[in-house]
């Protein structure tokens, strides 16, 4: 089992080359839930031009149903559509989707699919679509990395042609945050005889953009003629990946890319004032997080992660690790969207209370090096955190600092984020992960 120590929720920047901000904002209505809005804004938009993207990592496939690798979400983004998606106030809203009910008892959703929507290829999007997609991601043979998240689902069947029934285990009022899995052709698989290997090489959607081509370290999408939202009004999407931040960071500064996102403070005070660009901040949904594993001996204790969470100093953290950028929550939700329940409040800081826990605990520093110790064990926390983002290395640090004022050592280590989900935070392999 896993607890979660609420966070804080970031705010965060984006950077756009100043020569395009005018056309990132035609490309918004088709793009919703992954650009921010614009401040700019055209009366007399217009067709054409290409948009350079950057990508961290080279994506190992662009199969949505066999990978969940964050490199190739970009493309995901722009070439699949699923059934249902969130909106600013993080509220679930068709996409495929035109609407959907369930049953009295909470155990069967059914939902009417949008008429007329067109796959790349030029088929229409259908129920066994649906039933194909969520099928492939429960299968045990492709071990799907999302499977677990559909755990929930006991079958999944198509009604017509426009309608699929999910029928559930056990009710589940959320189940339409679940539905926003992309959507893939079935005549792919079960008539052209495709695999799913070979579908992410060449993967076919119904999103504003399709695939074009894909070489070393570049990603070619064109803009979907037939697309149901409207043609997008740029013509390409060119995805260049890079190896680091760092390095998409200087393509940025070199013109090659036009927007680049999760900017660290040190490169936002370098550009801010400059003309060049355009900086947006956004509240984003993003949040961190302190996950303890209850099953672990020490974190079966309900006092011991008490006293962590009187520990941790989440003011500090935003104005040290955020700079400001970012606010402290109660939980996963953003104040102002529609879960986020303002009557909760947060723990307060009160370090002496943490160590007041602990001295009752048994746990004291008998050896004088400021660590605690119980029956021969120091009280150590390895603290497990994906690499690669500048703010969970930063984040950790700070709450090693916090966790040591009480005489709690945190061991952090740090792995890759592929690593991190499919090697310990799904089979449950950890002590401790922010």
């Amino acid at each position: 089992m896993i607890e979660l120590l609420a966070g804080t929720i970031t705010v965060k920047t984006r950077i756009y080359s100043r020569g395009y901000a005018r056309v990132l904002h035609l490309l918004l209505p088709c793009l919703l839930t992954f650009f921010t809005v614009s401040p700019l804004h055209s009366d007399n938009p217009s067709y054409g031009g290409t948009l350079n993207l950057a990508t961290i990592d080279e994506p190992e496939t662009l199969n949505p149903v066999i990978s969940q690798d964050t490199s190739a979400t970009i493309v995901w983004e722009l070439v699949f559509n699923s059934l249902t998606r969130v909106n600013e106030r993080m509220e679930p809203v068709g996409d495929l989707a035109e609407s959907w009910s369930v049953s009295g008892d909470g155990l069967t959703w059914r939902f009417n699919l949008k008429n007329g929507v067109l796959f790349h290829d030029g088929t229409e999007l259908t129920a066994e679509d649906v039933v194909f997609t969520y099928n492939a991601i429960r299968n045990p043979k492709l071990k799907s990395p999302k499977a677990s998240y559909l755990a929930i689902i006991e079958s999944v069947e198509a009604e017509g042609r426009y309608t699929v029934v999910f029928k559930l285990k056990s009710p589940y009022a959320s189940f339409p945050y679940l539905t926003n899995m992309e959507i893939l052709p079935a005549r792919n698989f079960r008539i052209l005889g495709t695999s799913h290997r070979s579908f992410g090489e060449f993967p076919v959607g119904t999103g504003p953009f399709i695939f074009d081509s894909r070489e070393k370290g570049v990603i070619v999408l064109r803009a979907n003629e037939r697309y149901f939202e409207g043609r997008p009004y740029i013509d390409r999407v060119v995805v260049k990946v890079y190896p680091s931040r760092e390095s998409a960071w200087v393509a940025l500064l070199r013109g090659e890319i036009h927007l680049f996102g999760d900017v660290s403070w040190e490169d936002y005070r370098f550009i801010s004032d400059d003309p060049g660009f355009i900086v947006q901040n956004y509240s984003s949904v993003f949040y961190y997080t302190l996950l303890f594993n209850i099953d672990d001996h020490l974190f079966k204790n309900r006092e011991m992660r008490i006293a962590i969470d009187y520990a941790i100093d989440r003011e500090d953290l935003v104005e040290i690790v955020l700079h400001g950028h970012g606010v402290p929550t109660t939980g996963p939700f953003m104040p102002g969207t529609w879960p986020y329940n303002p009557g909760v409040t947060a723990q307060q800081y009160r370090p002496e209370k943490s160590m007041t826990i602990l001295d009752n605990a048994g746990w004291k520093d008998t050896d004088g090096d400021l660590i605690r110790e119980k029956d021969g064990e120091e009280l150590t926390i390895p603290l497990l955190i994906p690499g690669g983002d500048i703010i969970f290395e930063e984040t950790a640090k700070r709450i090693k600092w916090h966790l040591f004022q009480v005489g709690i050592f945190a061991d952090i280590k740090v792995v890759s984020l592929k690593d991190f989900f499919e090697k310990h935070i799904l089979p449950g392999d950890f002590k401790a992960a922010l």
